[in-house]
């Protein structure tokens, strides 16, 4: 072989090279991303079943707290008719 001829087979052998080297990378980036999407997927599910936890809690914490408030109200009722039943007696 000529000294053209090597070299261009050189070159060809170099291109090959980089070449799979490219698929190579290309294949790892791609596995990469796949993992990713799936963490991003696993992360998604688990913080939308925290959410729904936390909105149900939440409405439980709304529902405990108005009928604190209503018994509160029906306490300070109670005790402002006894006073004036109180100073009514008196």
């Amino acid at each position: 072989m000529s000294d053209a001829e090597l070299k261009h087979r050189s070159r060809e052998d170099d291109e090959l090279k980089k070449n799979t080297e490219f698929t190579k990378l290309n294949a790892l980036i791609e596995q990469k991303l796949e993992l990713t999407e799936k963490e991003l997927s696993e992360y998604k599910a688990k913080y939308a079943a925290k959410d729904a936890d936390f909105k149900e809690v939440n409405k439980e914490l709304h529902r405990t707290r108005k009928e604190l408030q209503q018994l509160t109200s029906k306490g300070h009722l109670s005790d402002k008719i006894h006073q004036e039943e109180l100073q009514q007696c008196k």
